[in-house]
């Protein structure tokens, strides 16, 4: 059986609560959407990307830091 260090973050379903999106089934499309709305999911979609970004940036800094 396989020890779990002390300090190990938790994982699994957490993980995909963190990680996972799920994707909305009622939204219209764009060209139905009003030029506010359409700007309001643009800055929708940006914050997603900067979320991920910084997922990213924090899953390669563990991976630095492991080889250390």
């Amino acid at each position: 059986m396989q020890e779990i260090e002390d300090d190990a973050p938790p994982v699994g379903g957490l993980l995909d609560l963190l990680v996972t999106e799920q994707p909305e089934l009622r939204r219209l499309p764009v060209a139905l959407l009003s030029r506010e709305q359409k700007a309001a999911e643009l800055a929708h979609v940006a914050a997603l990307k900067a979320r991920l970004a910084a997922y990213e940036a924090e899953l390669v800094l563990g991976l630095a830091d492991a080889g250390c």
